[in-house]
């Protein structure tokens, strides 16, 4: 995320970093008038500093699974937890946050913000996301395209192993999280009494099989 506002145009009027030197005026905070100019010029002038917009993130939640099953759908569960912490931190740390995934219904698409009422905007997103069967991370990749905006960074989030691969074939620079790669359980802790297979809406779980009933 850094590198991609670093790519980013500075504008004047910030706070962040030297853009220039312009003429200075009343009212304006003196602690930025270049004295060594002014006085070779003969005219007040006054330091302008940039103002360097925050990393923009797009979260693109791959929610596919072959099959129901507990494992796929625990899998799911915590690619979700992934994006929803991913979100809460990055929102807390001043940045602009969007989400886009795959269902059943199409696409769902909220468009990166920030603030409190765009984070549980986010976040119920996220929470109310539906089974998907339907399109796997190579179709979620091809409509990122569609979405995508200069100066976001795109981070896929995934329970398969070759979202990396599909990110890599893609136009845009992107960062991939899957559950099965060993430094996500570095990146994200959760505790470990959360049961994943136990998250799911009650409607989406897999019915249980005849074995287990006719033991019940």
């Amino acid at each position: 995320a850094d590198e991609s506002a670093s790519r980013r145009k500075p504008r004047p009027g910030g706070q962040d970093e030297f853009f220039g030197v312009k003429e200075f005026r009343f009212g304006e905070n003196p602690r930025y008038i270049n004295w060594r100019r002014s006085a070779r010029t003969g005219t007040m002038v006054a330091n302008e500093m940039t103002r360097v917009a925050p990393p923009r993130l797009m979260l693109f939640v791959d929610t596919h699974i072959d099959r129901r099953s507990d494992e796929s759908h625990a899998a799911v569960e915590r690619v979700i937890a992934m994006a929803a912490s991913l979100a809460d931190a990055a929102l807390a740390a001043g940045m602009s946050v969007g989400v886009h995934a795959l269902g059943a219904d199409g696409p769902a698409t909220i468009t990166p913000n920030r603030g409190k009422r765009h984070r549980r905007d986010v976040l119920t997103m996220l929470a109310q996301l539906p089974l998907n069967e339907h399109h796997d991370s190579r179709s979620l990749v091809a409509d990122a395209h569609r979405i995508m905006r200069s100066g976001t960074t795109a981070v896929m989030i995934s329970s398969t192993s070759s979202a990396r691969g599909l990110s890599e074939m893609s136009r845009s620079s992107w960062i991939t999280i899957s559950t099965q790669q060993p430094e996500s359980s570095q990146y994200f802790q959760f505790d470990p009494v959360i049961n994943f297979r136990l998250t799911m809406p009650a409607e989406q779980q897999p019915a249980p099989a005849k074995t287990e009933r006719a033991h019940a």
